[in-house]
């Protein structure tokens, strides 16, 4: 069996220099051992083993490192057929990394790219690209580029493009675009300049993005999109903000939603507090704890205490709650208006109206007005009428042949 060859301390602990080129065995190597290449690179066909700090002055070649109590310097690049293991210390590469497995206690820095199956890191891990099966920080994690399949992060991940199957972080995200086949999960803050798309993205704080394209977003806090917000299910416990237009199956939000342009939800829109949409609302069930602002609603059902329009809200059912305010004309099948509300022009099917309601005009096929409402226009129906005790009409009501309903032009 060949002996290894081995670097150890010198005469008035001066650290020794040794040029090597191919070694057929194990290259052992002592505390502050630096190794210079002989030729293009130090090649080893066994291990590389340091006890301590050591450095390479070049490109490193081997089928297996282990370091130990100390760091790792390669000034080039950096090649492991096999495993690669440093405990209790940290590895540093000025070049590329290629390896099946890395696996570095404290700090992994590297300056150019790296390709390996499985990395793991217990503190930090910077590098400029890197491409991977699966990826595992303990601390920080931060590279321009990175693709691979599964990246766990205890603390905060930076990265100007990830591509992955799966993402997990622990504390802050913030990335310059991402895509997530299965999804992104992020316990603070996930922070997206640009696009991201993906299965799932679950986020415990804040989502910032430039745009979003996802099966299922899930918020804690509060989600803003400055573009486009595509999504089949949307659930956030605060703000829900989109700068562009919002697309959607279903959409919960606890608190303040607003779109800056139109929003499509195919099934459930409910909000707690107040729905803003500066274009055109099309839903299927909308409700709102407070009120909704929107250029036009059209809908199948409609409930809220107050509602503003420019246009108008259609639906085949509206309901405003006690107390409510209603700005824009109601159009729908059946209108439900609790005790106090005000509204403006109403055309229905059926008008249902508690007492001290007020109204500027009514036009429906049948209309109950409670106790004490007043329409202060014109009041036409079709089949019938009824009045409670001190309803005032500024306009005596007339019986039409049928109602002529307003055109959705949307």
């Amino acid at each position: 069996m060949r002996n290894p060859y081995r670097i150890g301390w010198l005469l008035d602990d001066v650290v020794g220099e040794l040029r090597v080129g191919l070694v057929e065995g194990d290259l052992l190597l002592e505390d502050g051992a630096i190794v210079v290449p002989e030729a293009e690179a130090v090649i080893v066909k066994g291990r590389v083993v340091c006890r301590g700090d050591c450095t390479f002055n070049g490109d490193l070649v081997a089928r297996m490192v282990r370091v130990k109590d100390g760091n790792m310097e390669v000034k080039g690049n950096l090649t492991v057929a096999e495993s690669l293991r440093v405990r209790r210390g940290g590895l540093y590469v000025d070049g590329d990394v290629e390896a099946k497995f890395v696996e570095v206690d404290e700090r992994l820095e590297i300056s150019g790219s790296f390709s390996v199956v499985e990395v793991s890191v217990g503190g930090s891990l910077r590098a400029g690209k890197g491409d991977a099966e699966r990826i595992a920080v303990g601390g920080v994690l931060e590279i321009e580029e990175l693709k691979a399949e599964k990246v766990s992060v205890g603390g905060s991940l930076s990265c100007k493009r990830l591509e992955a199957d799966r993402v997990s972080v622990g504390g802050t995200a913030h990335l310059g675009e991402g895509r997530f086949s299965t999804g992104i999960s992020v316990g603070g803050t996930l922070e997206v300049e640009g696009l991201v798309e993906s299965g799932k993205v679950s986020v415990g704080g804040i989502v910032m993005v430039g745009a979003c394209k996802a099966e299922k977003v899930s918020v804690g806090g509060r989600l803003s999109s400055r573009g486009d917000l595509r999504v089949e299910v949307v659930s956030v416990g605060g703000a829900l903000e989109v700068g562009g237009v919002l697309e959607a199956a279903k959409v919960s939000v606890g608190g303040v939603m607003e779109v800056g342009g139109d929003a499509r939800v195919a099934d459930k829109l409910s909000v707690g507090g107040t729905l803003i949409v500066r274009g055109v609302l099309q839903a299927g069930v909308v409700s709102a704890g407070a009120e909704i602002r929107a250029h036009k609603i059209v809908a199948e059902t409609l409930s809220a205490t107050n509602v503003f329009t420019e246009k108008g809200a259609w639906a085949r059912r509206i309901k405003i709650g006690r107390g409510g305010r209603v700005r824009g004309p109601i159009i729908a099948e059946e209108v439900y208006l609790d005790r106090g509300v005000s509204a403006e022009v109403v055309y229905a099917k059926l008008l249902e109206a508690e007492e001290k309601c007020r109204l500027r005009s009514v036009h429906a096929e049948e209309i109950f007005l409670g106790e004490y409402c007043k329409v202060s226009g014109e009041v036409e129906y079709v089949e019938r009428l009824e009045l409670g005790r001190g309803v005032e009409l500024a306009q005596k009501p007339v019986r039409i042949d049928r109602v002529e309903f307003p055109r959705d032009n949307s």
